[in-house]
C-alpha cells in the first residue's frame, strides 16, 4: 500500500507479455528489440533482508507486497504477527524492523504468512537449477535463494505453541 494506505499494484510488462503469448518485435535486420527469456527459467524478486542480505523470492509464491507499520506488528505467544485483512497474519521478521517497513505475503502450503524485509529492488530471471541453486550473483551482489519451506517451519512450529 501507499503511505496513504491506498492499494498499489505492481505489474511486470515482460511477465505479463510472456504470460499472454506474446514475443518481442523483430527489427528490420533481424535483431530482437528485448533480450529472449532465460530458457528453462524462474522468476525471482530480490529484496534486501532487514538483516542486510540479498535474498531471492520465487516470484510465484508471492501473493502480496505491503509497506506496514513496524508498531502492528504484535507476539503472541511466541509468534511474530500482523493484523492482515480482518485476520491474523503469521509472519517471520530476520533482523531489526524499521518504523516503516515492507511486507511479502508469502503462499506456503499449509496457508500464507509474512515475510519483513527492507525493501524491493527488482525482478530476475534466473536459471531453474533446481533445489540445489542456494546463491547467485545479481547486480553485482550475492544473492540467496530463500528457503520457504524453512520459513513455513518456523511459523508453524511457532503455531504449536499457541495451542
Amino acid at each position: 500500500t501507499l503511505g496513504d494506505g491506498e492499494a498499489v499494484l505492481f505489474l511486470e510488462p515482460g511477465a505479463l507479455a510472456a504470460a499472454a503469448g506474446v514475443r518481442p518485435e523483430t527489427s528490420r535486420d533481424g535483431a530482437h528489440s528485448d533480450p529472449e527469456p532465460v530458457a528453462h527459467s524462474q522468476r525471482f524478486l530480490v529484496a534486501d533482508a532487514l538483516d542486510g542480505r540479498s535474498l531471492l523470492v520465487p516470484l510465484d509464491r508471492i501473493g502480496r507486497l505491503e509497506e506496514v507499520d513496524a508498531s502492528r506488528v504484535e507476539n503472541i505467544s511466541g509468534q511474530a504477527c500482523i493484523p492482515y485483512r480482518g485476520d491474523v497474519l503469521p509472519v517471520v521478521i530476520d533482523g531489526e524492523p524499521g518504523a516503516r517497513t515492507w511486507m511479502a505475503v508469502l503462499r506456503g502450503n499449509r496457508g500464507d504468512f509474512g515475510y519483513l524485509a527492507a525493501g524491493f529492488r527488482d525482478v530476475v530471471d534466473l536459471p531453474d537449477e533446481g533445489a540445489g541453486a542456494q546463491t547467485s550473483v545479481v547486480a553485482g551482489r550475492v544473492a540467496e535463494t530463500i528457503d520457504l519451506a524453512a520459513l513455513e517451519q518456523r511459523v508453524q512450529q511457532r503455531e504449536k505453541v499457541k495451542r
